[in-house]
């Protein structure tokens, strides 16, 4: 038994391993010009055991994006807090949520996904679905502020998708794509809290408050 669980434990390093290695490698180097070669050098194993953790160069992507999706759903998570005004609570999802889609790997892994697009549609359909999925914090809490009679929300999803479209249409991909300097902290901030006020006009069960005093 401890030598199976051994083998498990060092099957799991270098699946990390290979994690890590593939994300340097499409980040830096870009998907078409990395090959497994590339990524067992950096990953400090054999091709073969590469290809038997993940199959192939198009299921390593996909194996990448969803290791840091989970990774930054987990960094972006607000619990339900009944006591705290419902601005407040949205502030802290759109904080968080803009903190983890900044980070420099997470951008980098997006552009590439951008750049394999034209080539792998599917692919790159696949990341976009498990993107969304990464969202369903957000619609966890409002289920609870829904039940909680804080919010009128019929369809949990969608207004999860409009408040992200909010944030990110104006934050995120503009800079993504080049087309806009990152926001100073008071043009973040102002941006938000007019999202929130939007978002709480169309479904809000009271009146928002999104004094930017608020915490």
């Amino acid at each position: 038994m401890a030598d199976e669980s051994e083998g498990e434990t060092r099957s799991e390093r270098k699946r990390a391993a290979i994690l890590r290695a593939a994300t340097t490698a499409f980040r830096d180097e870009g998907y078409e010009s990395t090959s497994m070669d590339r990524i067992a050098a950096l990953a400090g194993v054999s091709k073969r055991t590469v290809y038997n953790h993940f199959g192939g160069k198009e299921a390593l992507l996909g194996a990448v994006f969803e290791h840091h999706l989970a990774r930054l759903a987990s960094r972006a998570r607000v619990d339900w807090e009944p006591a705290r005004p419902l601005a407040a609570q949205l502030r802290a999802f759109a904080r968080a949520k803009l903190a983890t889609l900044e980070d420099p790997v997470w951008t980098g892994l997006l552009r590439v996904a951008l750049g394999v697009f034209m080539h792998h549609p599917d692919l790159v359909r696949e990341t976009a679905l498990r993107a969304s999925r990464s969202d369903d914090a957000l619609v966890s809490w409002l289920r609870a502020a829904s039940a909680a009679g804080r919010v009128r929300v019929d369809d949990r999803e969608r207004a999860a998708a409009q408040f992200w479209a909010l944030i990110k249409g104006e934050l995120f991909w503009p800079v993504i794509f080049g087309v806009r300097e990152p926001p100073t902290p008071a043009q973040r901030d102002a941006v938000i809290d007019g999202a929130i006020e939007l978002f709480l006009e169309r479904y809000g069960a009271e009146r928002p408050a999104t004094g930017r005093g608020a915490s």
